[in-house]
């Protein structure tokens, strides 16, 4: 392929990003619902 990259490889790496910015998406709400049912346990970022 040209560049060395293959559309396949392409799609594998938007697929892992999104995937990673849908953990980072969960790790936050995660943080936000402990810290608004934990007051005493907030955590800060």
């Amino acid at each position: 392929a040209p560049g060395g990259t293959s559309p396949h490889q392409g799609r594998a790496v938007l697929a892992a990003s999104s995937r990673t910015r849908d953990l980072a998406t969960i790790d936050i709400s995660l943080r936000y619902v402990s810290a608004t049912q934990r007051p005493e346990r907030r955590i800060s970022v």
